[in-house]
């Protein structure tokens, strides 16, 4: 048995697979205060306490990284650096993220001015030591730290360190002997990569989680094993990959966005087993949507993102969120305009209709009032939903907008579109990319609700609901595989660099994943495929482009095969390239994985003499219509649906709107077009 379990800001989502391929599924509410304990309680439910022994393998994604950055409660961080570079966080970049706004302040790194202690040391640019490091300076600024003001993590990012570590590690040595419970990230070990600012932005944002992270993991751990199970304990990265439980530890930064990621690797394996090449993902959950681009069935990749704005070059899956969940507040701004989010009602106390004492209208509150989700049969019936406290909460947009209670939640659900189709824009038409070339597949508890009005905002033909969307995040995690990503920077011009040297640096990387994969994994490295990867740029640019390369195709055509994949891959970009100009190679990726042998594929069973569906009123586009109300288990393959239609089940409702049709493929997803 396989189980996967990813824990949102509302709802823990949870999915086994048997042996035999029987899939069960839950979801619980989430316990934000300790989001393990949802996520256990969850688990007993699913499987049962005694069959908890028999899971062979248990996949986990979580918000807990982004929420401690979010919420400001990570570690107590001091970072040590190169005497004179104290100031490269609070400088940053000279930008400024809303040009409009006349009060913008940049927001505050992680660790504070008087925690960042320098030490004298230099290596150049060519990791050649120009003044070796100063150890005792380097114990009073260590205990300083420790003594003074009570640090529990430090990160060390020293000038030039990713191109010779002797300081950064000689420092990890001297905290590790004066004091072994602190914790201690290193640059040269997380990200050896170039760029002063956004490494040691990076490196700090994962010393501050490092003892988080650890904790969680470890009590989730103690937990499970509490409830006997020996299996291995699976972590979603921001990657895409999974990673054991001990290299998560390792590398807490790669926990961002690690629930969003897991729903992307889903509908990436489910584009390339329905042969659709290209998709527009959007998860929308309970308290955000998040929205991503797969194309040729590979999700869309960055290294340049940010957290609550701060720059992280962790490498991660090219997700845009906004604040247009299910639990997303209604609310008129000092001009009386209404809008939606990003503020959200969450798990605790939740929308109005959940009468747990919430007293915001939220969208799901919107949804109920317009007929669109079932009172009754909400959460697989495990919550009833509250008619009363909605119109208790809408009293004061009444009174604002002079409107009555359809025309507010009709209004409400419009926002929420708009304020997603404007994330399918960033990803899409803002990139180069045409969405109408492209599939929509949407899922999480309110995705497949707003699917066809989505598709409608940006002119896609064609909508796709996976089985089981609210909990696809989940099921994204069983068809994941091991992955890590390595860099390192060696800035040369293509016409100086011989293909020994790029066969050399590959091969230090080869042997660095190697070590880490038989030490996270026990599995030897036999079973590793190795990705390669530069990053290039015209000389004088300020950012490269990364260019995927095969090492054999390098080698029998010589290295100047890379100015034109360079310039291939310029081109396709941004429209032109210039043959005359010099190609400089800057750093050297490289990407192991470990594919999964059986990939989790759920059986689809044609259903016959299906019950003859229900009847009920909703209100869309203005008006009361009747529509069709299907239960998805009684769906047969054969039969065409014309909208309004609404097909429900446990986890999420599909509404297929007035002039839409939907059916069911033969691997059990529904599918929607507009009618001609």
């Amino acid at each position: 048995m396989k189980v996967g379990i990813e824990i949102g800001g509302t709802f823990t989502d949870l999915i086994s697979v048997s042996d035999d391929g029987k899939v069960k599924s839950l979801k619980v509410e989430s316990t934000p205060s300790s989001p393990d304990i949802g996520a256990i309680k969850g688990l007993t439910l699913l499987v049962g306490k005694k069959n908890i022994e028999k899971i062979k393998e248990l996949f986990h994604g979580s918000t807990v990284a982004t929420n401690t950055v979010l919420e400001r409660k990570g570690a107590v961080v001091g970072l040590i650096t190169t005497k004179g570079f104290r100031d490269v966080l609070l400088i940053a970049r000279q930008e400024k993220k809303d040009i409009y706004d006349m009060f913008y302040r940049r927001p505050q790194p992680l660790v504070s001015r008087e925690k960042i202690l320098e030490v004298t040391e230099r290596i150049n640019s060519n990791g050649d030591v120009l003044t070796p490091l100063n150890e005792k300076e380097t114990e009073v600024a260590i205990d300083t730290l420790v003594n003074r003001y009570s640090v529990n993590s430090i990160a060390v990012s020293l000038l030039h360190s990713y191109k010779n570590p002797i300081h950064e590690i000689s420092i990890k040595k001297i905290i590790n002997r004066r004091y072994a419970h602190i914790h201690v990230t290193l640059s040269s070990e997380t990200l050896p990569e170039f760029r002063e600012y956004e490494r040691t932005s990076t490196i700090t944002l994962s010393a501050y989680l490092k003892p988080i992270i650890v904790k969680y993991l470890e009590n989730f751990e103690n937990k499970l094993s509490s409830l006997n199970y020996k299996g291995p304990f699976f972590i979603m990265q921001s990657n895409g990959g999974i990673l054991p439980s001990i290299g998560a530890r390792q590398y807490p930064a790669q926990m961002f966005l690690s629930g969003p990621s897991a729903g992307v690797i889903g509908s990436s394996f489910l584009s390339r087993k329905c042969q659709l090449k290209d998709l527009i993902t959007v998860d929308i959950g309970g308290t955000s949507a998040d929205v991503c681009l797969v194309t040729s069935g590979k999700a869309e990749t960055t290294t340049d993102g940010e957290i609550d704005g701060l720059p992280t070059k962790i490498p991660m899956i090219d997700v845009v969120t906004v604040g247009a969940g299910g639990g997303s507040i209604g609310w008129i701004d000092p001009g009386g305009m209404l809008l939606v989010g990003p503020q959200s009602a969450g798990a605790a106390p939740g929308p109005a209709c959940y009468g747990k004492g919430g007293t915001n209208f939220t969208l799901t509150d919107a949804f109920l009032m317009m007929g669109l989700i079932r009172p009754d049969k909400f959460f697989g019936g495990k919550l009833k939903l509250n008619h009363s406290s909605v119109k208790d909460s809408l009293n004061p947009l009444i009174k604002r907008l002079n409107m009555n209670p359809l025309e507010i939640s009709e209004n409400v659900f419009k926002i929420a579109i708009s304020n997603v189709s404007q994330a399918m824009r960033l990803v899409s038409v803002e990139r180069g990319y045409d969405p109408r070339d492209y599939t929509l597949c949407c899922y999480g508890g309110a995705g497949p609700l707003n699917a066809a009005y989505l598709a409608n905002e940006l002119n896609i033909k064609k909508v796709i609901v996976p089985l089981n969307p609210g909990i696809f995040s989940a099921y994204g995690l069983l068809v994941s595989d091991i992955k890590m990503d390595y860099i390192q920077t060696e800035p040369c011009l293509v016409s100086n660099i011989s293909f020994a040297h790029i066969k050399k640096v590959y091969e230090k990387l080869e042997n660095r994943a190697s070590s880490e994969f038989r030490q996270f994994n026990n599995v030897g490295t036999k079973n590793i495929v190795f990705f390669y990867y530069v990053d290039m740029r015209y000389v004088g640019q300020g950012y490269e482009l990364r260019v995927p390369i095969d090492l054999n195709d390098i080698k029998e055509n010589e290295v100047e095969k890379l100015d034109t994949l360079f310039h291939d891959m310029h081109k396709w970009k941004y429209g032109h390239f210039n043959k005359d100009e010099a190609v400089q190679i800057m750093s050297y990726r490289l990407t192991a994985m470990i594919m999964q042998k059986d990939y989790f594929v759920p059986k689809y069973e044609i259903k016959k003499n299906v019950p003859k569906p229900e009847k009920r009123e909703i209100y869309l586009n203005g008006k009361s219509q009747r529509c069709e109300i299907i239960d998805r288990s009684n769906l047969s393959k054969d039969v065409l649906l014309s909208g309004p239609v609404l097909i429900t089940e446990d986890t999420s409702t599909t509404l297929i709107p007035p002039g839409w049709k939907g059916w069911v493929d033969d691997f059990g997803n529904i599918n929607l077009e507009e009618e001609l």
